[in-house]
């Protein structure tokens, strides 16, 4: 059985000591905040597909679009209009209106968002 002694004779089993408990400190930490960080993406994750599919709509409907960014953010005006509208219609309790529509406007104006940055992209590489 190794004492303190024996170790202090041994740099190199210090070393490996040492690795091994910041490893193990460290490891302890990534899985903590991957918990932490996990659970709260998860709850994000459905969202995050309904505009990625609303995405390839766009796509498979219009095909690739670059606009500029003054035609793009009038497209993006154009949708935050029609969830306004929902919005109004949803307050207001306006007959026949589909309350889920809000939320379906919502989708419309994020993936425009997300069309906007992959155009931006696209139009100005990085070097």
């Amino acid at each position: 059985m190794k004492t303190d002694n024996d170790c202090k004779e041994n740099p190199i089993e210090d070393q490996r000591i040492d690795a091994l408990r910041h490893y193990n400190e460290a490891s302890a930490a990534i899985n903590h905040w991957k918990s932490f960080v996990g659970d709260s993406i998860k709850s994000y994750r459905p969202v995050f597909k309904e505009i990625h599919e609303e995405r390839k709509r766009q796509d498979d409907k219009w095909g690739q679009q670059d606009h500029s960014p003054a035609d793009y953010l009038m497209i993006l005006g154009e949708e935050v209009g029609e969830a306004n509208k929902a919005a109004l219609e949803w307050r207001f309790g306006y007959t026949g209106m589909d309350p889920d529509n809000y939320r379906k406007e919502l989708i419309q104006v994020a993936a425009v968002a997300v069309a906007m940055i992959e155009s931006y992209d696209r139009t100005n590489p990085k070097p």
